[in-house]
Order: structure tokens, then C-alpha cells, then sequence
């Protein structure tokens, strides 16, 4: 499914409620003659019910399909097809769990 992305600046504390994330890096993983955008970032959570804590996570948006297809906006926004194949999608979620074990993966 077409979508649009609007890419994360990168570096910068997004402050939430119980907490913040920093998009740190984003990356373009080949697979399957494609290429799939995901965002390498940290997350914070310091106010819960639940405790505290911090981890790294991975979004994955989908293949690059244009990159930077709305020109004028605050921040880029590109085009990206969702990975729907499930065969698919397990190979990308393998691939990114064999280079980052720690990280928790969302996939649109």
C-alpha cells in the first residue's frame, strides 16, 4: 500500500507523556531488489505506572518507492509502499534483529 513518510529529524528529543524518543539514524536496508527504509532511535520512559526504562527501536515505514516527494513541507516526506508480504517481512525483521538483537521492531 502506497503511503507517505515524513521523515524524522534526526538527533532531536521528541518529548511524550511518559517520557521522550530520539530518532538517531536512518538507513536504507536492500531487500528484494528494493530498497526498505527504517529509522534506527532510542526511547525514554521515565513517568509510568510501569517503571522506568530505555530501549532502542527500529520503524520500518516500507520500500522507498520517491524519496522526498513533497517539496515545502517542515520536514521530507517520501513515498513508501508497506511491506505486505509476510515472507517478506520476516526476512527484513531477521536481517534487523541480526544487526541490532537489541532493538524492538515496528513495521507498518
Amino acid at each position: 500500500m502506497l503511503t507517505e513518510f515524513m521523515h524524522p529529524e534526526l538527533g532531536r528529543e521528541v518529548q511524550t507523556f511518559a517520557g521522550y524518543y530520539i530518532p538517531m539514524e536512518e538507513h536504507l536496508l536492500p531487500c528484494d531488489g528494493r530498497e526498505v527504509i527504517y529509522i534506527l532511535g532510542q526511547v525514554s520512559v521515565e513517568a509510568s505506572c510501569c517503571g522506568q526504562g530505555n530501549w532502542r527501536y527500529i520503524q520500518v515505514p516500507g520500500f522507498s518507492v520517491r524519496k522526498h516527494a513533497s517539496e515545502g513541507t517542515a520536514k521530507p516526506v517520501s513515498e513508501v509502499d508497506t511491506v505486505e508480504d509476510e515472507a517478506i517481512r520476516r526476512d527484513v525483521v531477521r536481517e534487523l534483529t541480526a544487526r541490532y538483537p537489541d532493538a524492538q521492531i515496528e513495521m507498518w
